[in-house]
C-alpha cells in the first residue's frame, strides 16, 4: 500500500494542472481570546481533495471544500451538533489523491457531527453505508439506530475468525493505517478495496446488496491475510456482477499497475515532442485483459493518446504535469505521473519597475458613490525582451461596484462603475507572451470617502405627519398624550438628531429617538407652530414646519356618555336553514370555539342549531373544520343539536332562558352575516356557503386608520381594549422587479386599561406577504413586542366590519386571537357597549393613601424585587422566579436595566442601565409621567418606605405596588436568604402587610422557611398592629408558589386547611411542594397580589439541606 502514498504525492504536485489547489479549503479562523472549539472532517475514498462539504439533516448547508489531505476544519457550534455530514465529489474537479481525477460524481455521508471537538469526523463509503441503512429503515416505516447500522457493517467484515475487524478499523482513517506494516495495514488495504468497490457500484447496489458485497470481498481478502504464505496485492480490484435479480457475486480482478521503473524525461525545447508507449509502462496481473489508456493534463501540456502511444507537445515553456491511466475495462489504474520541462530561448515578460500605471491610477481620485468611466494605459507595465505581443487580463478584483477590464487592442485598463465604499482595493493584471506562463502585477485603486450630503426632507411624510397632527383635534382644556413616528421624515446616511420646538401653550413636545411625544393640556386656541429640525453634525439644520390647530374650549356642560341601543335585529328573513359557519370572537387560552350552525324554521317554530367542531389553538387548524369528521351538525327539529328559539320584539332571540343580542347584521346576495352577544361572549354567524373557515381574504388598502376590539385578558376590571392603528405605505421604487406592500404604523389604545398606566402607544413596520396560491398575510414587527400576524377571515358589508385571525409569538404560547376590525370607531364602540357594558361605565375613584411628591424619584437610582420568567438573554424559564430590577430617573431620561441571569441573586450595575424613554413631573396631579413606547406608565409615590430601608419609597407603577430601594444590599438580602436560618433575621424581612381597611397597609414581617417537602410563609404583624388573618390574605393575594425556574409547586388553597391563624394575630401558609432540592440551589417564594395597592411576596432562599424545625 506504500504505492498509494507515492501516487498521492504525485497527484498533489499535479493539482494546478487539474483545475484545483489547496486554496479551496476553508481559511483558518483568526484566533480569538476564547476560541470556539474546532473539529476536522476527513473525506475518504482515497483522500478527496476539492470536494464539497455539506451539513444538515438534508445536507443542504454548504460549509466549504476539502484540502489536499481530504480535510476541512470547522468551528463546532451547537447549531450543527448531531447534523448529518455529506461529501460531494465533483466530476473533473475533485481529486482522489489515490486514484486521480474523479470521473463520475458521487456523494458520501456520515451520520452526525460529534458533540466534542476531540471526536474527528471521517466520511467514507463505510460511514455512508451506515447512513443508507438508517434511511432505508426509515423509508420502510422501521427504526434503526446508528449503533445497530454500524454493527451490521462490522459483522459483514468479520467473515474469518483469524482476521477480526473492529469499528475503529472500518470507520476510522484506514487510508493512513494502510501506509504501515503488518496485519493492521493489510486489513486497512482490504477496507480500502471494499470502499472503492462500493463507490464504483453505488448506482447498481441497494443497501442489502452492499452488505453482501462487503461480506464477499472481506471473505476473499481475509483468507489471503490469514494465510502467511500470501500477500494482498495493492492492485486487487474485484468485479461486481449484477443482473435482473440484483447482485450475483464478485469476481477476482486486478487493476492495471504502473511500472515503477519509469524514469522522468529530461527537458527539451519548446516545439519538440516526447512520446511514450504506454503498453510498456503499464502491466496487468490478469494477462487476458485488454488495456485502454487515458490522460489528464493541462491544455498547454499538449498531451494526446493514439492507441497506446502518448505524445506530449507543450505549447508553452515551463513545467507541465501529465497523469496517464490504464484501464482493463472494469477498473482504472492509479495514475502514472509524468513531469515535462519545456525550454525555450524566448524570455518571459517581466514587471517594469519604472512603470507609471499605479501613479496614473492614483490620479483618478475616485470617490465612493460617484460614477467613473476612465482608461489607463498599461503599455509600460511589463517589458518583453523578445517584443512578443502581450495578452492582458484582470484577475482577483475585489468587488466594490467597479468593473475593470483589459482592452488588448489599446493596451488599456477600462475602469467603469460606481464605487460603493471607500478604501483601498487591489486587483492583478496578468500578461502572457504566448510562450511562458502569465506574469502578474498587483495594483491598487484608492477610493476616498463619499461627500457628506445634507439631510433630505421627505415631503410626503411631512404631509402625513401634518394630517396626524390635525387628527389629534387639540382643544383648549382637553389633555393630550400622543406619540407620532418621525422615522421617515428625513433621510440621510448620517445618524440624525431630531429636535422639536413648538408654540402650543400648555403642551410639551419631547423627542425620544425618532418618536415625537406631545404631552399636556392646551391653554390657548388658534394655530400654533411646531418645528422639527434634523442635525447631521455636519451641515446646517434642516427644518420641517407644521401648523397645529388648537380649537377653543368646549363650554358646554359635560354629560355622561350615552350609548345608543343596538339597532341590529334578528329577523324572520334570517331563518333560511342550511349550514352556517360560526365562531367565537376574542382571546382564550386555547379555547376558541368554532363549528357549524343554522337558523331554521319548521312550521311556525324557529330553531337555533349549533355543534362545536373543535377549539381552535392555531390558524392552521381552521382548514380542519371543513373536513367531514368535523361537520357532524344535524339540522332537524328533533336533533340534539337544535333547540327552539323566539324572536323578541326588540330583535333579540330568547331560548332556554338565554338572550341572544345582535350587535351587527349585514346581507350579501341572499346570505346573512350576524354578530351577537350571549352570556358575555361574542360570536359571529355567516351563511355564505363558498367561503371556508380557512379563507384568507385580501388585505385592505393600508394607507388609512383602522380600529380593533380585542378581548385581552388581564388582572384589571376591563376585559376589552379598543385600539387604533394608523398605517403609512412605503414609497415603491419604480424600477423594482417585485413590488412589496409594506410601511410603518403607529398604534395606540384609545383608553388606558389600568388607572396607573397611560394608554399604550407603539410603532413598528408592517408587511404583506403573498403565498403561492395568492393568499395574503399581514405581519407587524416592532422592537418591543413579538411579531404579530393577521389574516382576514371574514369581511362584512364591503369591509365595514372584518373578522381577523391573529397570532403573536411570545411566552404565552403563541395564542390565537379572533379580532374585530373596522374603519368606523363608533361601530366598534357600539359593539363593545353590549359585549362588555363595563367599558362604557365611569370607573370609581379609589381612596388612595396619601400621595407624596413625585420629585422624590428624580435624580435617583432605585432597586426592586420582581418576579418573571424572562432571563434577559432572549430565553425564558418555564416558571417565574424572583429577580432584582433597577430604574433610574436623571435629567428627564428614563433608564431601565437590561436583565441578565445573574440578577436572580444580585442587582444590576450602572452599566446595565439603558436609556428606555423620557419622563416629566406632573405637579398638578402629583405623578411622574414616563414615555417609553409600549412601556409608558405613571409613577405614583404612595408612601415613605424608610421603615424597610433608609431612602426607600412605596411606588405604584406598571399597575402594581413595589418598594423602590436606594440601597441595593437591602434587595440582595431578600434574594439570598439561607434555608437553615430557622427564624433568624436572614429569613425574616420587614414588609407592608394588608389590613381590613382597603388601600391601608401596616408594617410587619414576612418569614420564609423551606423543608424537603414543605414551603412555609409566615405573616407577622407589628407590635400593637392589626391582626393578620387568612381572610385578609385571601382578599389581597391570588396564589403562592415555590419555583426554581424549571419546576414549580403552586398553591391555590384558600378555604383549605393550609392557611393558619394564631392567637397572636399572625397567619401562616404551609403548602407541600414536589421540587427536588439541590444543595446551594436557589428557590423563589412568590405570593402574587391581585391588588395594585398590595405588594407581592418576592423572596429567594438558598437550600443548604439543613433541616428546619
Amino acid at each position: 500500500m506504500k504505492k498509494i502514498s507515492l501516487l498521492a504525492a504525485a497527484v498533489s504536485m499535479a493539482l494546478t494542472g487539474c483545475g484545483s489547489d489547496d486554496s479551496n479549503s476553508s481559511p483558518t479562523p483568526t484566533p480569538t481570546p476564547t476560541p470556539t472549539p474546532q473539529f476536522t472532517i476527513t473525506a475518504i475514498d482515497g483522500y478527496l481533495n476539492n470536494a464539497e462539504v455539506y451539513i444538515g439533516d438534508n445536507c443542504d448547508s454548504f460549509v466549504g471544500r476539502t484540502n489536499s489531505s481530504g480535510q476541512l476544519t470547522l468551528e463546532l457550534t451547537d447549531e450543527i451538533v448531531d447534523q448529518k455530514v455529506c461529501i460531494k465529489a465533483i466530476a473533473n474537479e475533485t481529486i482522489d489523491m489515490t486514484r486521480g481525477v474523479v470521473v463520475d460524481e458521487f456523494t458520501l455521508a456520515a451520520p452526525s457531527v460529534p458533540e466534542s471537538a476531540d471526536e474527528p469526523v471521517v466520511v467514507s463509503p463505510m460511514t455512508n453505508l451506515v447512513v443508507e441503512q438508517i434511511e432505508h429503515a426509515e423509508e420502510n416505516g422501521a427504526e434503526m439506530t446508528q449503533e445497530e447500522a454500524e454493527q451490521a457493517v462490522v459483522e459483514s467484515f468479520n467473515t474469518n475468525d483469524d482476521v477480526v475487524y473492529t469499528s475503529e478499523d472500518i470507520f476510522g482513517d484506514y487510508v493512513a493505517v494502510a501506509e504501515g506494516e503488518g496485519e493492521e495495514a493489510e486489513k486497512a488495504k482490504a477496507v480500502n478495496v471494499v470502499g472503492e468497490t462500493l463507490v464504483d457500484n453505488d448506482d447498481v447496489l441497494d443497501v442489502e446488496e452492499q452488505l453482501n458485497v462487503v461480506s464477499d470481498i472481506s471473505q476473499e481478502t481475509s483468507d489471503i491475510i490469514a494465510d502467511e504464505t500470501q500477500e494482498l496485492s495493492d492492485d486487487y480490484s474485484p468485479i461486481v456482477h449484477t443482473g435482473e435479480n440484483g447482485y450475483q457475486g464478485i469476481e477476482t480482478n486486478h487493476r492495471p499497475s504502473v511500472n515503477l521503473e519509469f524514469s522522468q524525461p529530461e527537458g527539451f525545447e519548446l516545439g519538440e515532442s516526447v512520446s511514450y508507449d504506454l503498453s510498456a509502462l503499464f502491466s496487468d496481473q490478469d494477462t487476458s485483459d485488454v488495456l485502454t489508456y487515458s490522460v489528464d493534463a493541462q491544455d498547454k501540456a499538449g498531451a494526446l493518446i493514439e492507441g497506446s502511444t502518448l505524445t506530449i507537445t507543450p505549447t508553452e515553456a515551463g513545467d507541465h504535469i501529465v497523469l496517464a491511466y490504464a484501464s482493463d475495462g472494469v477498473s482504472r489504474s492509479y495514475p502514472l505521473f509524468i513531469e515535462v520541462e519545456t525550454l525555450t530561448p524566448n524570455t518571459a515578460p517581466v514587471l517594469n519597475e519604472k512603470n507609471t500605471v499605479q501613479s496614473d491610477l492614483d490620479t483618478l481620485n475616485l470617490t465612493a458613490t460617484q460614477s467613473v468611466d476612465e482608461r489607463v494605459s498599461i503599455n509600460d507595465l511589463f517589458i518583453d525582451a523578445d517584443n512578443d505581443e502581450l495578452t492582458y487580463a484582470v484577475t482577483d478584483l475585489t468587488g466594490n461596484g467597479l468593473s475593470i477590464n483589459a482592452d488588448n487592442e489599446s493596451a488599456e485598463l477600462h475602469i467603469i462603475g460606481t464605487p460603493e465604499q471607500e478604501g483601498t482595493f487591489t486587483f492583478n493584471v496578468t500578461a502572457n507572451d504566448g510562450h511562458h506562463p502569465s506574469v502578474s502585477a498587483t495594483l491598487n485603486l484608492d477610493v476616498s470617502e463619499a461627500p457628506n450630503t445634507i439631510p433630505v426632507l421627505n415631503e410626503r411624510e411631512q404631509q402625513r405627519i401634518a394630517d396626524e397632527l390635525t387628527e389629534l383635534n387639540l382643544q383648549v382644556g382637553k389633555a393630550v398624550n400622543s406619540n407620532i413616528s418621525l422615522d421617515q421624515l428625513f433621510s440621510d446616511d448620517d445618524t440624525l438628531t431630531l429636535t422639536a420646538q413648538n408654540t402650543i401653550e400648555g403642551v410639551s413636545t419631547i423627542m425620544h429617538g425618532t418618536t415625537l411625544s406631545l404631552i399636556g393640556t392646551p391653554t390657548t386656541q388658534g394655530n400654533a407652530d411646531l418645528d422639527i429640525s434634523a442635525d447631521d453634525g455636519v451641515h446646517d439644520l434642516v427644518l420641517a414646519e407644521f401648523d397645529v390647530p388648537v380649537a377653543e374650549e368646549d363650554s358646554s356642560e359635560p354629560t355622561d356618555p350615552v350609548v345608543p341601543a343596538p339597532t341590529p335585529r334578528f329577523e324572520e328573513k334570517h331563518f333560511i336553514g342550511g349550514e352556517w359557519r360560526m365562531g367565537e370572537i376574542g382571546e382564550d387560552e386555547h379555547d376558541l370555539e368554532m363549528g357549524w350552525a343554522s337558523l331554521m324554521k319548521d312550521q311556525d317554530q324557529h330553531y337555533f342549531c349549533w355543534e362545536k367542531s373543535k377549539d381552535i389553538k392555531t390558524p392552521e387548524e381552521l382548514a380542519e373544520l371543513e373536513l367531514p369528521e368535523n361537520k357532524t351538525l344535524v339540522i332537524d327539529p328533533n336533533s340534539e343539536h337544535c333547540w327552539p328559539i323566539e324572536i323578541q320584539s326588540d330583535g333579540t332571540l330568547l331560548g332556554d332562558g338565554e338572550t341572544y343580542t345582535p350587535v351587527y347584521t349585514s346581507e350579501n346576495n341572499g346570505d346573512y352575516q350576524i354578530v351577537y352577544e350571549l352570556e358575555g361572549g361574542l360570536y359571529w354567524l355567516d351563511s355564505t356557503q363558498d367561503l371556508p373557515f380557512s379563507a384568507m381574504l385580501p388585505v385592505p388598502d393600508m394607507d388609512q386608520t383602522f380600529y380593533q376590539s380585542i378581548d385581552w385578558e388581564n388582572d384589571s376590571d376591563v376585559a376589552l381594549r379598543l385600539r387604533s392603528a394608523n398605517f403609512t405605505v412605503n414609497q415603491q421604487n419604480i424600477y423594482a422587479a417585485d413590488v412589496t406592500k409594506s410601511g410603518i404604523f403607529t398604534a395606540r389604545e384609545l383608553e388606558a386599561y389600568d388607572d396607573d398606566l397611560l394608554p399604550m402607544v407603539w410603532t413598528g413596520t408592517w408587511e404583506i406577504s403573498t403565498s403561492d396560491d395568492g393568499k395574503e398575510l399581514l405581519t407587524y414587527k416592532g422592537m418591543n413586542f413579538a411579531d404579530y400576524e393577521q389574516q382576514y377571515m371574514r369581511q362584512f358589508n364591503d369591509g365595514e366590519l372584518r373578522i381577523l385571525v391573529a397570532q403573536h409569538g411570545d411566552e404565552d404560547g403563541e395564542k390565537v386571537d379572533i379580532v374585530l376590525e373596522s374603519p368606523d370607531e363608533s361601530l366598534l364602540r357600539s359593539i363593545n357597549a353590549v359585549w362588555d357594558p363595563s367599558s362604557t361605565q365611569p370607573k370609581p375613584t379609589p381612596t388612595l393613601p396619601e400621595i407624596l411628591d413625585p420629585s422624590l424619584l428624580d435624580g435617583k437610582t432605585f432597586y426592586m424585587t420582581e418576579y418573571g420568567s424572562s432571563t434577559g438573554d432572549g430565553e425564558s424559564l418555564e416558571h417565574s422566579v424572583v429577580w432584582c430590577d433597577a430604574v433610574k430617573f436623571e435629567d428627564g431620561i428614563y433608564y431601565w436595566n437590561k436583565r441578565n441571569p445573574s440578577n436572580h441573586t444580585t442587582c444590576p450595575t450602572d452599566a446595565d442601565l439603558i436609556e428606555s424613554g423620557t419622563y416629566t413631573i406632573d405637579g398638578e396631579n402629583s405623578v411622574m409621567v414616563v414615555q417609553a413606547g409600549i412601556y409608558s406608565t405613571i409613577y405614583t409615590v404612595i408612601g415613605d418606605a424608610s421603615d424597610l430601608s433608609s431612602g426607600a419609597l412605596s411606588v405604584i407603577a406598571h399597575g402594581s405596588r413595589k418598594t423602590h430601594f436606594t440601597d441595593k444590599s437591602a434587595v440582595e438580602e431578600r434574594l439570598n436568604a439561607q434555608s437553615s436560618s430557622n427564624n433568624q433575621t436572614e429569613n425574616t424581612f420587614d414588609f407592608y402587610l394588608p389590613t381590613e381597611q382597603e388601600y391601608v397597609s401596616q408594617v410587619g414581617q414576612v418569614s420564609i422557611r423551606l423543608t424537603n417537602n414543605r414551603a412555609i410563609i409566615e405573616f407577622e404583624n407589628a407590635m400593637n398592629g392589626d391582626a393578620v388573618t387568612c381572610e385578609t390574605l385571601e382578599d389581597h393575594f391570588e396564589n403562592f408558589w415555590l419555583s426554581d425556574g424549571a419546576d414549580a409547586s403552586y398553591w391555590w388553597g384558600w378555604g383549605s386547611n393550609q392557611c393558619f391563624d394564631d392567637a397572636m394575630g399572625n397567619a401562616s401558609i404551609i403548602f407541600p411542594h414536589n421540587l427536588t432540592l439541590n444543595p446551594n440551589s436557589v428557590y423563589s417564594f412568590i405570593g402574587r397580589s391581585d391588588s395594585r395597592y398590595q405588594e407581592s411576596v418576592k423572596y429567594n432562599t438558598r437550600w443548604d439541606s439543613t433541616l428546619v424545625n
